[in-house]
């Protein structure tokens, strides 16, 4: 028994996958009987095509609400009210103008460097310990802005691929939703045109049809 369920719900979502196929040759297979059935006026068989013809129009329309919801676009009215708003005024507009405001040295004072100063008329033994302390002075100033250079470098480094690695990620992501757009709305935009021809075939001979039928 619970075999045949899982079948039966197997067979409901096979049909529920392709109802785009059986609701569309359902709505042709009702228009083509009421306006290709013995009798029939031309009152019938246009109001078919006329029915045809708002059917392929609505699948248009479907199509551009998924494309707009896919890719985040305002509805029209939104976006109509925003085009309103960006009208240019005729009259002149009083532009007010802030006062300046004072800017003030932010952080601390400059930090002072030691530095030894040379003496020529000291002895040599002390201008030299002083040359000594500022070349190890100078090293240390060297090491530590190669260590700033290397965190630097480090970080734009990091920064650089986790922007390339974000731009990918969007680019997949830009690309999947161009691949629905694109295939996921064919099969409704194909039924789409097949009720938009014959619809318009219906609507324009429905005499010629109503008397071939008589």
């Amino acid at each position: 028994m619970k075999r045949f369920f899982g079948r039966i719900l197997a067979q409901c979502k096979w049909l529920l996958e392709g109802w785009w196929w059986w609701a569309g040759f359902l709505v042709l297979a009702v228009a083509l009987r009421v306006s290709f059935h013995p009798g029939t006026s031309e009152f019938e068989v246009r109001v078919s095509g006329l029915v045809l013809q708002w059917l392929g129009v609505g699948t248009v329309a479907v199509g551009l609400r998924k494309a707009r919801k896919m890719f985040g676009r305002p509805r029209p009215m939104t976006s109509f009210r925003a085009w309103l708003s960006r009208r240019p005024s005729w009259g002149r507009r009083d532009v007010m103008v802030a006062d300046a405001l004072p800017v003030g040295v932010s952080g601390s004072a400059a930090i002072g460097r030691p530095w030894s100063p040379v003496d020529p008329e000291s002895p040599i033994a002390e201008q030299v310990g002083a040359l000594t302390k500022n070349v190890e002075q100078l090293k240390e100033r060297l090491a530590a802005a190669e260590n700033n250079l290397d965190c630097l470098a480090h970080e734009h480094i990091e920064t650089l691929r986790r922007e390339q690695q974000i731009r990918a990620e969007h680019d997949d992501a830009l690309q999947a939703k161009l691949e629905v757009a694109e295939t996921g709305g064919f099969y409704i935009s194909l039924m789409g045109v097949i009720c938009l021809f014959i619809g318009l075939l219906l609507t324009s001979v429905p005499r010629e049809i109503a008397q071939l039928l008589r």
